[in-house]
């Protein structure tokens, strides 16, 4: 794992919190707790790295990003990459005085490619865009998927690493196993993409029909699927060290395709890929769960965290552990239990 620890003080809804990071984890709670400013946190300090400030434009000003319920006119968000403190980002409402400050080290930085997968990715289109020398960013399939068949294309024919070769009846392919994860959402999937250089523009069919005509799902997931086993490649021949952000990968999934993927990104971090995923999905959490209980991964690689607001509008942070059995050890109030407490209003 390469992000070990963020700490924010004074940020939007946190007043002061640590956050712990494994090899994959799960942020869940209700909506407006606090997981989005999680994943804003982390992306201000790759984007400080690229830009030179932290003002991600979407989120408004820096000023605007103070715990409103503090009488401190600040707030200072800090990094720990590899169990070293790295970075801290501080404002300072009052004088409007914004900067970084501690041990920065660069380079470590530059080292680790920071992927972030929005909610708002791209559904059925009939074209995606093809990058261009002037979009950097750094072969990923992009913030809403937008270039996720041309780095389909780029890398379609590469091999995964050796591990990988049983797991696939054709060659041990990109291609092939992005197919493969496709099928478990809808059986027969076969992929045939189309670049069209003078258009700027790439497309997709599958067995003849375009992404119109067979659903949301295979859309809304080939994305993350592509950029998963693209990262793995990436770390096999280069040695890229990669974390990436996934919003909901349970959009528009029934819940077997919800669980295989949550089995999916169990699998791929084990082969140096980090994983941070925001979610509202209880198949996501029972798909990591079985995927501790088969041994896919460590219980020890693993964290939760179930957020939720306090009465004064600040989030207050639980966290239940996994252990080698899939079981965890409490299970919070609202805590992925709704559908049993349904159950119980109907006997």
């Amino acid at each position: 794992m390469y992000i070990t620890k963020l700490s924010l003080e004074n940020f939007k809804s946190y007043v002061n919190q640590d956050f712990e990071f494994k090899n994959i984890t799960l942020l869940t709670g209700l909506n407006g707790s606090g997981k989005s400013s999680i994943f804003q946190s982390l992306r201000m300090f790759w984007h400080n790295l690229e830009h030179g400030h932290s003002v991600i434009t979407q989120y408004g000003e820096l000023r605007t990003l103070k715990n409103k319920a503090t009488r401190d006119d600040y707030f200072y968000l800090t990094l720990d990459i590899e169990e070293k403190k790295d970075y801290q980002i501080f404002h300072n409402a009052k004088d409007n005085i914004s900067g970084c400050e501690g041990d920065i080290s660069i380079s470590k930085f530059k080292k680790i490619n920071l992927v972030y997968i929005s909610a708002n990715r791209l559904g059925p289109t009939e074209f995606q865009h093809i990058r261009n020398e002037n979009v950097v960013i750094n072969n990923n399939v992009g913030i809403n998927g937008e270039y996720t068949l041309d780095i389909l294309s780029k890398y379609r024919d590469i091999n995964l690493p050796e591990i990988f070769k049983d797991e696939v009846s054709k060659q041990n392919t990109l291609i092939n196993h992005v197919e493969k994860w496709l099928q478990v959402i809808s059986p027969n999937i076969k992929l045939e993409i189309e670049l069209n250089k003078k258009m700027n523009v790439a497309s997709f069919t599958s067995n003849g029909f375009t992404p119109l005509n067979i659903g949301f799902g295979i859309s809304y997931t080939l994305s993350i699927i592509v950029q998963l086993f693209v990262s793995v490649i990436q770390f096999d021949r280069d040695k890229t060290k990669i974390v990436i952000l996934i919003e909901n990968p349970e959009a528009h999934l029934h819940p077997k395709g919800q669980t295989k993927i949550a089995e999916l990104i169990s699998i791929l971090t084990n082969y140096g890929i980090q994983i941070i995923v925001e979610t509202h999905s209880d198949y996501i959490l029972d798909g990591l769960r079985l995927a501790v209980k088969d041994g896919i991964i460590n219980h020890e690689d693993t964290k939760l965290y179930y957020l939720e607001l306090d009465d004064e509008g600040n989030t207050q942070v639980k966290s239940p552990q996994i252990d080698s059995e899939g079981l965890l050890d409490k299970w919070p109030e609202n805590f992925f239990d709704t559908s049993f407490n349904n159950k119980m209003k109907l006997i």
